[in-house]
């Protein structure tokens, strides 16, 4: 019998069984068969490499038994969006032990205080609701926060002071070896494009509110750049595109945590025009020569899974 059924209504799995064998659990909203997103990519990549049996499980499908039953193995959260809010206020006291991946900014039930602000015409207190602090008590039972970027912790810290105790892993956005075998063959693919000549700026073509498409067009229009949107294709047929522009223009509109597409653009060798709201464009890891940047990706997957080795039996 299989372990899962599809929601009739999107065609997500909906599992309602755990393997025995399995030794981790991931749970997240999506994963790569569902939304072929930033978050999902980073997740697959790290699933990909885990040492051990592991079982993938949809936030909407995770139950209270199924914790209670599973307790033996150790938990990661990726995105929990779907999550039943009475299992984030459980999860601290289940018994289990679990790490968390932070994408964004969950302690916000809109997981960004400009789109709260803009959707509520009121400034985020989510940290004092029900909302925020069942997300803080989870996060300070977590053996691990995983973080997308140095800056991305410092706008948490300082919204939840309270986790400075927690264990921090700063991970970045994770390649697996193929995407950046591939990146890097693209790096000098079209060196010679005219594009390049012309000094023409790639500009995301579509994509959520966080990420600014239409003011960065218009940013471009302003400061007199060509540019050319980049619709949304197959991941592979992007990056050839995106390698035979001059740069990108990047100006997401709240903060963006770790944006894939300026670490693959960094990779190719274009130039970058980014807004603050960027997390990690001053992280270390990115600041120098893109050899330097791919040589800490190539160690990301491996570094996440020898961090939690000491909890997993």
């Amino acid at each position: 019998m299989s372990n899962f059924s599809r929601n009739i209504f999107t065609g997500i799995p909906v599992e309602y069984l755990i393997s025995n064998k399995a030794k981790v659990v991931f749970v997240a909203d999506y994963f790569i068969d569902d939304v072929q997103g930033g978050a999902e990519l980073t997740s697959e990549a790290i699933i990909a490499k885990c040492p051990y049996k592991i079982a993938k499980i949809h936030s909407a499908s995770l139950t209270k038994k199924m914790v209670d039953e599973n307790k033996d193995k150790y938990w990661i959260f990726g995105n929990y969006v779907a999550l039943n809010s009475f299992l984030i206020a459980y999860l601290p006291d289940a018994g289990i032990n679990y790490s968390v991946i932070e994408y964004d900014f969950k302690y916000c039930a809109f997981r960004s205080e400009q789109r709260h602000l803009a959707q509520t015409g009121q400034p985020c207190s989510c940290v004092k609701d029900s909302h925020g602090l069942n997300v803080e008590r989870f996060m300070q039972k977590a053996s691990h926060i995983f973080w997308m970027s140095q800056g991305q912790k410092d706008v948490y810290l300082k919204a939840l002071p309270s986790l400075t105790d927690s264990k921090h892993v700063i991970q970045s956005s994770t390649f697996d070896d193929k995407t950046l075998d591939l990146i890097s063959e693209l790096s000098t693919k079209n060196l010679n494009s005219d594009l390049k000549e012309k000094k023409v700026y790639s500009v995301l073509g579509g994509g959520s509110w966080i990420k600014g498409v239409e003011e960065t067009a218009k940013w471009c229009q302003l400061n007199k750049k060509n540019y050319r949107p980049l619709p949304a294709m197959p991941y592979a047929q992007f990056l050839d595109e995106m390698s035979k522009s001059y740069g990108l223009v990047f100006m997401p509109l709240d903060f963006d945590t770790c944006p894939r597409v300026v670490i693959e653009a960094k990779l190719l060798g274009l130039e970058t025009i980014l807004n603050n709201n960027v997390l990690m464009k001053d992280d270390p890891w990115f600041t120098g020569p893109k050899e330097e940047t791919e040589a800490y990706l190539r160690t990301r997957t491996a570094n996440f899974w020898d961090t939690l080795n000491e909890h997993i039996w």
